[in-house]
């Protein structure tokens, strides 16, 4: 896993590059792709019924055809609403970061400047950070990032949940406006060919939740990512330190 140059820098805006707005726009795309399928999967339902019995203009075939339309004007509102959302938390922290891709209509994931893999599923947020096998943190592209925390290609050692035996969890709960909060660490499981100089060891992830419909601030979450990330090493290093003071198994 490799470093590479960051991409979101204010340098790269000026030349042109704003890698959330090519996201934002492959989002845009797919939303609108959805829209335009569910819309002639609607009318290829109701326009052979209205061919053979075209239905009278009143107030109840009316009501029919608004039944039909609703549906993907609802999806297309609903995108668009939520992709200017995303746009304005966004707006003063584009230079943190690197690499921005879409992983379905709603779903951004970022790359930081410092690392940390960062996803806005609707309601919540994952931050993510990888590292070597001492607890040094590394910095992977986003295509890696992703790659890494498929399912089944790491396992997770330790759950902590926000409450009175996790204060720092819980004062990051608090501080980023989330009202439930959980981290983790797990051992990466990389496949045989896949292994690289620098495939992380170690992936530790905090998620932050909201009510359903009540979308965390990127803003507020990317101005703490430097404090996300040393909680998150505070973290894996807390586990080795467990794991090494455990007694060696003897066959």
């Amino acid at each position: 896993m490799r470093s590479s140059r960051p991409a979101g820098t204010v340098g790269d805006l000026a030349q042109g590059h704003d890698p959330i707005e090519e996201a934002l726009r492959r989002m845009r795309w797919r939303s609108d792709a959805i829209v335009a399928i569910l819309t002639m999967f609607l009318l290829a339902l109701i326009a052979p019924l209205w061919v053979a019995s075209p239905p009278p203009l009143d107030l109840y075939a009316l009501a029919n055809v608004a039944f039909f339309i609703i549906p993907p004007a609802a999806v297309l509102i609903g995108t668009r609403l939520s992709q200017r959302r995303m746009r304005r938390s966004l707006q003063g922290v584009r230079s943190r970061v690197r690499e921005a891709g879409v992983f379905s209509i709603g779903h951004l994931s970022l790359i930081l400047d410092n690392g940390l893999l960062l996803q806005l599923p609707g309601s919540f947020a994952i931050l993510t950070g990888f590292f070597s096998s001492s607890g040094s943190p590394l910095s992977p592209s986003l295509r890696e990032a992703r790659k890494c925390v498929r399912p089944f290609r790491w396992i997770r050692l330790v759950t902590v949940r926000a409450g009175k035996k996790a204060p720092d969890l819980t004062e990051l709960r608090d501080d980023l406006g989330a009202r439930m909060a959980a981290a983790s660490v797990g051992s990466c499981r990389p496949k045989g060919h896949e292994i690289e100089p620098n495939t992380p060891t170690w992936i530790a992830t905090v998620v932050l939740g909201r009510a359903i419909g009540l979308p965390i601030g990127a803003d507020r979450i990317i101005g703490e990512a430097d404090r996300v990330g040393r909680y998150l090493q505070n973290l894996v290093q807390a586990t080795l330190k467990r794991a090494r003071s455990l007694p060696a198994a003897h066959p």
